[in-house]
């Protein structure tokens, strides 16, 4: 499972977590296996914020995220993931 939490920069494990999903510096991407994590990497937030063409909840669902842990998230994001 790959779960994704939107983190300030520069993002990882030791990084604080974003209170706003949408304007994030990053998203740090866990993959947890038999409930231990097996790896973690980031990704940029290149999303619709901050001028790009992508909104995040699509970078994620492009990057093969199965879940998100966060602080807070608008409808439309909430919209997104729901399809």
């Amino acid at each position: 499972m790959k779960v994704a939490i939107p983190s300030n920069a520069p993002g990882g494990l030791e990084a604080t977590i974003s209170p706003h999903f949408g304007r994030c510096d990053a998203f740090t991407i866990v993959e947890i296996k038999d409930g231990k994590v097996i790896s973690a990497s980031t990704i940029d937030n290149r999303g619709t914020h901050f001028g790009f063409d992508k909104t995040p909840a699509e970078i994620l669902a492009s990057s093969g995220v199965d879940a998100i842990l966060t602080q807070g998230m608008g409808p439309k994001a909430m919209q997104l993931f729901a399809q």
